[in-house]
């Protein structure tokens, strides 16, 4: 391999991102960072250098070699940070020029990748020929785009159309996304990520918004930044496997009862769609033990309705749910405060240490559970947390274990905002905004299932999204390389190249 050149002085690093000096214009702003994963570590990477390099065709040779070695993930440490090194000494005003003019960013995507069309193959029926293009590429921008909006998404690619035709694929294409979803879920089944008994993680989330004119957005309180917001209200039911690994199954959008009426739509409330959901999941065939949910949907209603289903259910309390002790009710906080600490048992849940107690008692308008009421130190401080569940015999540190599975559909919601766009869309039709989300739930389980030729390493925790996404977007860019290597084997100078990708 030949010896990367040093890197320019008017290229200035520190631990993050990279700026350019002299040779990019005034209005660029800050270059967003990118990265080369190595295997052993994180290289960070000024993409703006790296496109200006790829398209030096001195170094087709070299390019073809970094192409397959990213793709196979062979890449080396020392090999990762000569392409940052060669990336960033290549300089040359006239492909700059033509990369930022317009500030249009740069396509990434020349093919959709081998296993991600093997991946999609089996969604091809419920699309026509053009609209399933514009599904494959939506999906595969959710995962590697950096701008999650339409625009965003469909300027990544090599050659784009204009970006309405993608915005008319999802708010009037002729395709149903229920059927979609449905596909997706007997994909996840065949697979065994649904297989065995596994939990129903019910939950509901804000997708916060700014437009008032945005069909089915309201006015919701927000508790964690404790304010009223503008958003959407979907609440969502999440398959959680034993071994922990779960898949967004399907959601319901919450809407007002104002908006009802406004949409001339029945009103329904939370609970009403949380059992739509757990329905649902039922009629879908899957093993199902019980539902999990925050004390929100701990009513009378949901409770005898999981009941009635023949479901096992945990779930988180409110300190003033009333429980029956010696003959009347109290308050379970007030339970609490009168318990001697002997009465609590010290139980460790891996690096942390609780004290628990539990009793089964009768839960006023539900009948008879276990409680448990857990301190998550060992010394008594702060206020205790209070769960119940149905298994009378669970001893406390099952009930803790259980109810934790929960935390994946935070964990999912989480991800999803912050990785696939779940709150950054810009559109105003209901129905593209819904499909949308469900081709959201389509990126989500494709990555963590492991496929994509990315497989999920034989560890106890699978890896973070993040990192998943990183893998999907090294494959594409791997592409990206190989493609720009054949144009200039073609003979096709900077200038080509730049039209060929932008279509212009």
């Amino acid at each position: 391999m030949e010896q990367a050149e040093d890197i320019p002085a008017d290229v200035f690093h520190d631990d993050h991102h990279v700026f350019l000096g002299p040779g990019i214009p005034d209005d660029a702003g800050e270059v967003p960072p990118k990265a080369l994963h190595s295997g052993t570590e994180t290289i960070s990477c000024n993409p703006w250098c790296f496109r200006e390099y790829l398209y030096n065709a001195n170094s087709s040779g070299w390019l073809a070699q970094i192409s397959r070695k990213m793709t196979n993930h062979e890449i080396t440490t020392r090999e990762a940070r000569n392409v940052r090194k060669r990336a960033c000494g290549a300089r040359n005003g006239a492909v700059i020029e033509c990369l930022l003019s317009g500030g249009i960013a740069m396509p990434v995507v020349a093919d959709i990748p081998e296993e991600f069309e093997k991946a999609l193959e089996a969604f091809r029926p419920h699309f026509g020929g053009p609209a399933f293009e514009h599904f494959k590429r939506y999906v595969l921008g959710l995962i590697v785009s950096e701008n999650l909006t339409v625009e965003g998404i469909n300027r990544i690619f090599i050659q784009a159309g204009h970006p309405s035709s993608l915005n008319r694929f999802l708010t009037a294409g002729i395709w149903k996304q229920h059927a979609v979803n449905d596909v997706g879920i007997d994909m996840l089944k065949t697979q065994g990520a649904l297989g065995s008994k596994g939990w129903l993680a019910i939950d509901d989330t804000l997708t916060h918004k700014t437009g008032k004119k945005i069909e089915g957005v309201g006015i919701f309180w927000d508790h964690r930044e404790k304010r009223y917001v503008w958003a959407h209200n979907i609440v969502t039911a999440e398959f959680v496997n034993p071994k922990g690994d779960s898949h967004p199954l399907d959601f319901r959008l919450y809407l007002k009862e104002e908006q009802g009426r406004e949409k001339r739509v029945p009103f329904k409330t939370k609970i009403e769609l949380a059992q739509e959901l757990v329905e649902d999941a039922l009629q879908r065939g899957l093993e199902i033990q019980g539902a999990l949910f925050d004390n929100w949907f701990a009513s009378k209603d949901f409770i005898k309705f999981l009941r009635e289903k023949g479901l096992h259910w945990v779930t988180r309390l409110k300190s003033d749910r009333n429980v029956k002790i010696k003959g009347r009710y109290v308050a379970i906080s007030e339970f609490a405060a009168i318990l001697p600490r002997e009465s609590f048992r010290r139980v460790q849940i891996g690096a942390r240490i609780y004290q628990v107690f539990s009793k089964a008692v009768d839960l006023k308008g539900v009948g008879q559970v276990r409680i448990l009421i857990s301190y998550d130190n060992e010394e008594f401080s702060g206020s205790p947390a209070y769960f119940a569940t149905d298994q009378i015999r669970w001893e406390g540190t099952r009930i803790l274990k259980t109810y934790a599975m929960r935390w994946n559909i935070e964990t999912f919601f989480r991800d999803s905002k912050q990785n696939l766009g779940l709150e950054s869309y810009q559109l105003r039709d209901l129905r593209g905004i819904k499909r949308h989300w469900y081709l959201i739930f389509l990126a989500y389980s494709l990555q963590v299932s492991g496929l994509f030729g990315i497989a999920k390493k034989p560890r106890r925790e699978s890896p973070p999204l993040g990192e998943l996404i990183s893998k999907t977007t090294g494959n594409v860019f791997s592409g990206l390389v190989a493609w720009i290597t054949l144009q200039l084997n073609e003979g096709r100078n900077r200038e080509d190249i730049c039209r060929l990708a932008y279509g212009f």
